[in-house]
């Protein structure tokens, strides 16, 4: 029985350069990204995902051989998730399905994937899936109050959105929602920064963190409704892909271990700075905790609180 879980998707990554070098078949999906975001910090982490029967099993036996539990994976007939990440130069990229792609409707996790003994664990982070697979989730996971529970959001057109599907009534009752910076302008009419954080107000949690990209991130502390600042950690970025992912997997870490909002955004971010450094997830598997604490203990000397009027310009 892990004590943290990860619920959401496995893909097939073709990564195409900027220079046209495409690197073929990378493990990749948010839900392995965000438990080797979690892994990274020592975390019992387990995964509740679908693969198609083509999933190669040596990844799958990697990823164990770390101490992930991948026995809530289940192996379906059919395709696997497989994307092409076209990468357009200036920090840009796109993600589309490759046309023998398998498809959410069948690869996304759904209740009947959760382990009966899920009231003994202490979080799960529930990754960008489709809108109906995240709220079938949401609402059969609410049942176990002491269970903090984590919302990623995606946009991926024609794909993937924050509308079709999802039931925001019901997101103020999660634990910690942690949309990027696209996914909160997909939510909202109004503009800037800060008028968009205060139009989330009444479909969000209190504890909030929006990432930034490059720029960092933002995080809400529902203890004084005060904002912090944490900047990325200067990594050598090789493949952007599963930042965000990682990010959360390391959030989920931090609050459940330390309480405090701030210190699961530091988590987040170390997390995201060694998955970015090649492509795939599985090279951050051999990320150490001490490797994580010393990029930690760097990282705190940048974070800084922030007025919603300094963001407002972001």
């Amino acid at each position: 029985m892990a004590q943290y879980y990860t619920a959401g998707g496995f893909t097939i990554d073709d990564t195409v350069l900027p220079g046209g070098n495409v690197q073929w078949k990378a493990p990749g999906g948010n839900a392995l990204y965000s438990a080797i975001g979690a892994r990274i910090w020592g975390a019992d982490v387990g995964i509740l995902a679908h693969i198609g029967e083509r999933y190669p099993q040596e990844n799958l036996d990697r990823i164990a051989a770390t101490g992930i539990d991948v026995s809530h994976i289940r192996r379906l007939p059919g395709p696997d998730l497989h994307v092409w990440v076209l990468h357009e130069g200036d920090g840009r990229r796109q993600i589309i399905y490759r046309l023998d792609s398998g498809s959410n409707d069948t690869l996304d996790p759904t209740p009947e994937d959760i382990p009966a003994d899920i009231a003994s664990a202490k979080a799960v982070h529930i990754c960008p899936v489709l809108g109906v697979s995240q709220t079938a989730l949401i609402e059969h996971l609410l049942a176990y109050r002491k269970l903090q529970l984590s919302l990623d959001l995606i946009v991926i057109p024609d794909q993937l959105d924050v509308h079709t599907g999802h039931h925001p009534e019901l997101w103020p009752r999660l634990s910690a929602f942690l949309p990027s910076r696209e996914e909160v302008a997909a939510l909202c009419a109004s503009r800037t920064l800060s008028e968009q954080i205060a139009e989330l107000g009444p479909i969000t949690p209190p504890l909030f963190t929006i990432k930034l990209g490059g720029r960092g991130s933002i995080v809400r502390d529902p203890a004084d409704g005060q904002f912090w600042h944490v900047p990325v950690f200067p990594a050598n970025v090789l493949d952007a892909t599963g930042a965000g992912d990682a990010f959360c997997g390391g959030f989920m870490v931090g609050l459940g271990e330390t309480g405090s909002p701030l210190e699961a955004a530091l988590r987040g971010t170390v997390s995201a700075s060694f998955v970015i450094q090649d492509f795939g997830g599985l090279h951050a598997l051999s990320a150490t905790t001490a490797q994580a604490e010393q990029r930690l203990a760097t990282l705190r000397d940048g974070i800084r609180r922030v007025s919603l009027d300094e963001i407002r310009s972001w």
